[in-house]
């Protein structure tokens, strides 16, 4: 279902969540993977069912992560934060978590601790070994950072 939904064949990831969910109704990955697939013009209803899984799941990263993202679209950023920083506590080791911290501490314009969170993400992918084979997406995180680099060397009276 995650390789389905990340290759963004939408239905089949369904098909697939659905399916574990017949067999473990409460399973948190699928009711997260689920909600991620929710409809858009449902935002407010979707970051509902998102807080109740991760209420439920307290101990689930994809929970947490799915809380996240449902929070980021309908604008509640610092919300999402939060979500975002859980599910990397939770999973320190995936690159993917602290990814989507480091992208809502950047939007959030907490740039020093973004800048260290994308850090993280790259030697987290290097890790791995799976820099070509992820979601992360390398070369924004790249540049994101060099950008983040120039800036704080411009401006070095500003805290990292």
């Amino acid at each position: 279902a995650y390789i389905a939904q990340s290759q963004g064949r939408a239905d089949e990831a369904r098909s697939y969540y659905q399916q574990v969910l017949r067999q473990e109704p409460g399973n948190p990955v699928a009711r997260s993977g689920l909600l991620s697939l929710g409809a858009v013009d449902d935002r407010e209803s979707n970051a509902s069912r998102a807080r109740d899984v991760a209420e439920q799941h307290p101990d689930s990263a994809a929970a947490q992560a799915a809380l996240g993202h449902a929070l980021v679209r309908v604008d509640r950023l610092a919300d999402a934060q939060l979500a975002f920083q859980r599910a990397h506590l939770l999973e320190p080791t995936v690159a993917q978590h602290a990814f989507n911290l480091a992208v809502a501490l950047d939007r959030l314009r907490s740039y020093g601790p973004a800048r260290q969170y994308y850090e993280r993400t790259l030697a987290l992918v290097a890790q791995s070994g799976a820099e070509g084979a992820g979601t992360v997406p390398l070369a924004v995180v790249r540049a994101r950072l060099k950008e983040l680099r120039l800036d704080s060397q411009a401006s070095p009276d500003q805290a990292p």
